[in-house]
């Protein structure tokens, strides 16, 4: 005779396991289509090498501009980052006054990760602007150097009446100058740093092992020549 409550009590856990493997699937389905649709929008932004000139530099970038970043950037992963960004130059491509959504892929190509970009300071973005990423239609991709801080005493105005090479060049050379100062200074600070801290010495074994070591190798020998 079937006892009607057990076979109640089996039937309920037949379909909560049921119900349960069904919704892992779905779980794993949304999972697979939340990563293709981030992935998706990566397969339509051309990377270009990078460039070996100012020349080929300017070239290869549709649009560069000198921005303000007015807000914290969005990481959006997998080296993608997005800010608003007040225009307030541009190099080359269409002049806009008005807020762009920018966003920033930093492609490592050696080294560490590229710094990230900080609300407040001002960049010269150069990319492309045909491609999108979300609502942004301005992605910063020219490889490792697509985004460049500006020094904070370099004056945009200074770049008036420069072809777009000239002032591109001008922008690196400002850079590197800030960048040089910058080693210089963190150099002379990692130096005082070490002569201040204790010398770091190499690890020595203790003179017992040294010396059973020395005895294991010259019994060595005449162990052989006694064969």
């Amino acid at each position: 005779m079937i006892d009607r409550q057990a076979f109640d009590e089996k039937v309920d856990q037949e379909i909560s396991m049921t119900g349960k493997t069904m919704l892992a699937g779905v779980v794993a389905l949304l999972a697979a289509g939340a990563v293709l649709l981030c992935v998706a929008p990566l397969g339509a932004i051309p990377v270009h090498p990078a460039a070996t000139s100012v020349a080929e530099y300017v070239k290869k970038a549709e649009r560069i501009i000198i921005a303000t970043v007015e807000e914290e950037p969005k990481d959006l992963n997998m080296g993608f980052e997005q800010a608003v960004v007040t225009p307030a130059w541009t190099i080359k491509g269409a002049e806009s006054a008005e807020k762009i959504l920018v966003t920033v892929l930093h492609v490592r190509l050696q080294g560490p990760a590229a710094v990230s970009i900080q609300k407040g300071r001002q960049y010269m973005f150069a990319g492309t602007g045909g491609s999108k990423v979300g609502e942004s239609t301005f992605v910063a991709v020219m490889q490792d150097i697509g985004v460049v801080e500006i020094p904070p005493d370099f004056s945009v105005e200074t770049l008036e009446g420069l072809s777009p090479q000239e002032q591109v060049e001008a922008v690196f050379s400002a850079r590197h100058k800030w960048v040089t100062a910058e080693v210089e200074r963190l150099s002379n600070e990692k130096a005082a740093l070490e002569r201040l801290l204790p010398a770091k010495t190499p690890a020595t074994r203790p003179a017992a092992e040294t010396a059973s070591n020395t005895a294991k190798i010259e019994i060595a020998p005449a162990e052989k020549s006694k064969q």
